[in-house]
């Protein structure tokens, strides 16, 4: 973990926002960070909920809804949560709209992919 992070969490942890454990902070950082990076654009809640069910897939495989439970990251809006709190300190930037109501327009468990819920 780089310094910054630390001190991002530490400021998380003293402000009482800390719904979520530091590994699935990190790793909603890192995901949407890195997704950025690639794209070189701005992602929209769509794009980052669809990335995140992508890479939690092929990194947990058959575990991912145990650990999205132990996470507290079972929906688009509790990611959508995740992404607001480390707006809110400093590690992410959002656009404007890019809020849990914009999230939440996916009701479908991040552990299915968006194609088998819409079926």
């Amino acid at each position: 973990m780089t310094d910054g992070w630390k001190t991002a969490y530490a400021a998380m942890h003293r402000d009482g926002a800390t719904a979520f454990p530091p590994a699935a902070m990190r790793y909603v950082l890192d995901l949407t960070r890195g997704e950025a990076g690639r794209t070189r654009a701005s992602l929209s809640p769509a794009e980052i909920t669809a990335a995140f069910r992508k890479s939690a897939r092929a990194d947990f495989g058959p575990f991912l809804p145990q650990v999205l439970e132990h996470w507290g990251l079972p929906t688009p809006e509790s990611l959508g949560r995740a992404v607001e709190t480390l707006a809110r300190h400093g590690c992410l930037t959002l656009d404007a709209g890019d809020d849990t109501t914009a999230f939440a327009a996916d009701s479908s468990p991040l552990s299915i992919p968006r194609t088998e819920a819409m079926a």
